[in-house]
């Protein structure tokens, strides 16, 4: 199999449970919402209108905005992964419920994620290319290592860095997996990406004056599109920790068309292991 016959699998594997389980793709709209709303709080306070605003108040700021992101994911997480294990009903108020039995962790996770992004973005505006050729080494580095970690946090019912610890060990046994989902997940956003700009000017062109509802349409169409991959990504995640953890194909991603995408590893005595209980507290953040 392809690379890209197996990015269109996968794909169609995680939309199969999307279109069972339509609901999910609400929590990725909420989070722009919600990011929208802290923006609007947030940036009076720590991003007056000055020339020079303190470094440490933009870092503030961004995390802040990171852990809302965070909270929604992990909210969308924990529903993904009971959708998988056949589960129900899937509901936005049990997503939200389990997500702020995580907030100690969120918080940590944030704090950490979020300052390692912040530098890799610094490092990214740098004029010289070897710092901007050492981020996109690194940036590609971490977001594949802390791939696993929200449904880490979810399921195993970890802390912030605890989870990253953790996801960093899934990662050796499921790197393929991993990566493959990574490129698949840019493939599928750029193309989406190109076909919503195409539709907008077609909207533009043919509707002209009514420049209004061409505008409501499109913020339709881009928030329905931020749903939409926000949620084939948790769900794809979502499997691949239950593979990486239980070495469990979920059965949405079994089959003979993607027999080839998972390979469990052999010779690694830490794996499957069954993951802890739901039920146990959060001991650590």
């Amino acid at each position: 199999m392809t690379v890209l016959n197996a990015i269109i699998e996968l794909t169609k594997a995680s939309w199969h449970v999307l279109r069972r389980h339509p609901r999910l793709i609400w929590f990725p709209i909420l989070s722009v919402l919600a990011a929208t709303a802290a923006v609007a709080f947030l940036a009076p306070i720590l991003l007056p209108l000055e020339d020079d605003v303190p470094w440490l108040a933009v870092l503030i700021f961004l995390i802040a905005l990171h852990a809302v992101h965070i909270f929604f994911t992990v909210a969308l997480t924990n529903e993904a992964l009971r959708a998988l294990r056949g589960e129900s009903p899937i509901s936005i108020n049990g997503g939200l419920n389990a997500a702020c039995t995580h907030v100690p962790s969120i918080a940590t996770f944030a704090a950490v994620t979020g300052s390692i992004g912040f530098v890799l973005e610094l490092m990214g505006r740098s004029g010289h290319p070897a710092l901007r050729f050492a981020r996109a080494v690194f940036g590609t580095g971490w977001s594949l290592v802390t791939y696993l970690a929200i449904p880490v946090m979810v399921q195993e019912r970890r802390g912030g860095i605890p989870s990253l610890r953790r996801s960093g060990d899934l990662f050796r046994r499921t790197w393929g997996e991993t990566t493959l989902s990574e490129v698949g997940l840019r493939v599928f956003t750029q193309y989406l990406m190109v076909l919503l700009v195409i539709v907008a000017i077609l909207l533009i062109h043919v509707l002209g004056d009514e420049s209004l509802f061409a505008l409501l349409l499109i913020l339709a169409m881009v928030g329905a599109a931020i749903g939409v991959i926000g949620s084939l990504e948790a769900i794809y995640r979502a499997a691949l920790y239950v593979f990486a953890v239980e070495g469990v194909v979920p059965e949405p991603f079994a089959g003979a068309e993607l027999d080839a995408v998972w390979r469990v590893k052999p010779g690694d005595p830490s794996s499957p292991t069954t993951p802890p209980s739901s039920d146990k507290p959060i001991i650590d953040v």
